[in-house]
């Protein structure tokens, strides 16, 4: 004997959906919030990483102008620059890459 409890007058699905719009909303706003943080961040980052790839540019061209200038002691018989070049190519440095040198050419 089961006994169902009669609906309360003027009871609508209303305050159900109406809560449930809340609760969508407030989750899309804090959804945006965090992407809108998200994105102030990336922005930064990306930022500081085109400062450090900057300063990164200038150290190579001040490396390559070093490496030049030892390459041009070295052709001219320096065996310091020569043992220098040496052991840096024995690591992988590639000093000598300028094709339209006429130095790097006679080296080769």
């Amino acid at each position: 004997m089961s006994k169902t409890i009669p609906p309360a007058e003027g009871y609508s699905g209303f305050v159900a959906i109406l809560l449930l719009a809340i609760a969508m909303i407030m989750m899309l706003v804090s959804q945006r919030i965090g992407l809108m943080d998200r994105q102030a961040r990336l922005v930064e980052t990306h930022q500081s990483q085109e400062q450090l790839l900057g300063q990164s540019k200038k150290v190579r061209s001040q490396f390559q102008a070093i490496m030049e200038r030892t390459a041009q002691l070295a052709d001219d018989g320096n065996q310091t620059a020569l043992a220098l070049l040496s052991e840096l190519e024995k690591q992988g440095v590639k000093v000598r890459s300028n094709p339209g040198n006429p130095a790097a050419e006679e080296g080769s």
